[in-house]
């Protein structure tokens, strides 16, 4: 991403997120569409995801490989609410799957033993966690075991 061109074309307030494409005569205009819950906007021509140009305008540096929301909320960019990450760190900050029959992250139903498996993710690969005789013991499991896995920094 052209830093310059950031900086020249875009005006971002990093307390409330706001990026605003900055037009002719200094007049500004909030800056993007709408993309799979995410904000994106023309930076020379090629769509960048505002959290993105945000990261690039107030670091004054390339955006890095992956960038994750803290509180998931995809169009909030204000600068306290957006941090670098691996790729397992952004993966480990998603929300609750919508098939989850638990309710709970990394916690399922065995039906064999009548127990629930918790299980987490590290660099794509299954960590087993256990039976527990309910889902919210097995769901303590996932939390211990995602604060020493998926620390982040």
């Amino acid at each position: 991403m052209d830093i310059n061109y950031v900086l020249t074309n875009f005006d971002y307030n990093p307390s409330s997120g706001e990026l605003f494409r900055v037009l002719t005569g200094g007049e500004r205009a909030i800056a993007g569409t709408p993309c799979n819950g995410y904000m994106r906007s023309k930076v020379k021509g090629a769509l960048e995801y505002n959290h993105r140009i945000a990261w690039c305008h107030y670091y004054r540096e390339q955006p890095p490989e992956f960038i994750d929301h803290i509180n998931r909320v995809r169009t909030d960019n204000s600068i306290k609410n957006i941090r670098a990450c691996t790729l397992s760190q952004n993966q480990s900050n998603r929300k609750l799957s919508s098939n989850s029959s638990t309710g709970f992250t990394g916690v399922c139903y065995v039906e064999k033993s009548k127990k629930y498996k918790a299980t987490i993710y590290k660099n794509s690969k299954p960590i087993y966690l256990g039976l527990y005789e309910t889902a919210e013991l097995a769901s303590e499991a996932y939390k211990k075991a995602k604060a020493v896995h998926h620390e982040m920094g």
